[in-house]
C-alpha cells in the first residue's frame, strides 16, 4: 500500500487548529496566513480521507476524527522535538526563546531545564493516587495499574507526561484506562475528584494541601518524581533579598504534605 506523503506543515498546521480553534490564532501561532492555514487544513483531510473540523459559531470543531488523530500525533512531536534539541552549539552562549503550552510546560518543558542547567533542587514530589474521602482505594497500601481498572479516571490532556505513563501501563495490561474527564490543572482536577467524580494521578505537591478534608491521598506504583527549583540568573549576583526568600520559601514548603526535601 502506497504511503500517503504528509509533511510536517500539515501536521502542525492542524495541531494548531486544534489547540487555538480558529483559523486566525492557529495561522498567529505557526506565523502562516489565514488563507494558507485553511489551504493546509483542506488538504490534509483529502489526504486522511475524512472531515476534520466543522464551523461553529466563528470557531472550528474538531470531529471525533480530529481527536483520535491529534492523539496519535503527540509520538510524532515528540520525535520532531528531538531532532531539534540534538543541534547544538557547546560553548557558544546563545538566548534561547521557548513557546509552548501551559500543559507541555508543566510536563515535559520543566523537567527539560532542570536537566539542562544547572539548577538548586529544594522540594520532590512523587506520582500518588488522589481518591474521594471513604473510596475504596483509600484503603489499598499501594494503588496498582490493575486496581484502576474500570475506575472512573479523572486525568490530562494528552501531552501530559503522567497521562501517557498510565496510558502506556494499561496498554501493556491489555486494558483501556476509563478516562471521563480531562484538563490542563491539578487543583482543578483534584477538585473534581472532591466532588467524587473519579479519581487522579498526580503529584499532590502544593496542590491537594486545602483539599484534604475531602480527598485521600494514597501511594502509587509507579515512580516519577518531580523536583521543584531555584532558577537564578548566573550573570547577575544574587541579591540579598532574593537569598532571604529563598531560604523563606525553603522553610515554608515544609508544612506541606506528600513532598521531602532534595539534599544538594
Amino acid at each position: 500500500m502506497a504511503m500517503i506523503p504528509y509533511n510536517v506543515r500539515e501536521l502542525e498546521s492542524f495541531r494548531a487548529l486544534m489547540v487555538e480553534g480558529s483559523t486566525t490564532a492557529a495561522a498567529r501561532r505557526t506565523g502562516l496566513s489565514q488563507p494558507a492555514i485553511s489551504r493546509t487544513i483542506s488538504q490534509f483531510e483529502q489526504k486522511i480521507g475524512a472531515k476534520l473540523f466543522l464551523r461553529s459559531g466563528g470557531r472550528m470543531t474538531p470531529t471525533p476524527e480530529a481527536i483520535q488523530l491529534d492523539e496519535k500525533l503527540d509520538q510524532i512531536f515528540y520525535a520532531l522535538t528531538d531532532i531539534e534539541q540534538a543541534v547544538f552549539f557547546p560553548g557558544v552562549k546563545q538566548r534561547l526563546n521557548v513557546v509552548t503550552t501551559s500543559g507541555i510546560a508543566r510536563a515535559l518543558i520543566t523537567d527539560a531545564v532542570a536537566e539542562f542547567m544547572p539548577l538548586t533542587p529544594f522540594r520532590q514530589s512523587d506520582l500518588h493516587c488522589v481518591v474521594p474521602k471513604g473510596h475504596a482505594l483509600s484503603n489499598v497500601p499501594i494503588v496498582q495499574i490493575k486496581d484502576l481498572i474500570d475506575v472512573p479516571l479523572i486525568g490530562f490532556a494528552t501531552d501530559a507526561l503522567n497521562k501517557r505513563l498510565i496510558d502506556n501501563e494499561f496498554s501493556r495490561l491489555g486494558e483501556v484506562p476509563n478516562w471521563i474527564i480531562q484538563m490542563r490543572d491539578n487543583e482543578i482536577a483534584i477538585e473534581f475528584v472532591s466532588r467524587g467524580l473519579g479519581v487522579t494521578i498526580l503529584t499532590p505537591f502544593p496542590f491537594v494541601e486545602r483539599y484534604l478534608d475531602m480527598v485521600e491521598v494514597v501511594k502509587f506504583e509507579m515512580t516519577y518524581p518531580r523536583a521543584i527549583v531555584f532558577i537564578s540568573n548566573s550573570d547577575k549576583p544574587e541579591s540579598d533579598f532574593a537569598r532571604s526568600f529563598r531560604s523563606h520559601l525553603r522553610e515554608f514548603s515544609q508544612k506541606y504534605s506528600y513532598s521531602y526535601p532534595v539534599d544538594r
